[in-house]
C-alpha cells in the first residue's frame, strides 16, 4: 500500500496539472450543459463528453497531490 502511495504521490506537479486539466474540462463540460437546459437540449451531450473525463482526470490528479501529501506525513 505504502509503494501505490509514493507512486502516486511522486510527481506532485504532474498532479496539479492534470487536476487543473481535469477541472477546467469539467467546467467546460458543466457550461454545456447548463447551455442546453437553457436552449438547444443538443448542447448537453457535448457536456457530458467533456464533464466525465473532467471528472475522472480532476479526481485522479486530486488523489496525486493527497498521496503526496499522505506520503510527507508517513515519513515522519
Amino acid at each position: 500500500m505504502r509503494d501505490l502511495i509514493y507512486r502516486l504521490g511522486s510527481d506532485p506537479r504532474r498532479s496539479v496539472r492534470r487536476f487543473l486539466s481535469g477541472f477546467a474540462l469539467f467546467i467546460l463540460g458543466l457550461f454545456f450543459i447548463y447551455l442546453g437546459s437553457k436552449g438547444e437540449a443538443l448542447w448537453q451531450v457535448p457536456g457530458l463528453i467533456f464533464a466525465i473525463p473532467g471528472f475522472a482526470l480532476a479526481c485522479y490528479g486530486y488523489l496525486g497531490i493527497f498521496c503526496n501529501r499522505f506520503s510527507q506525513f508517513l515519513n515522519r
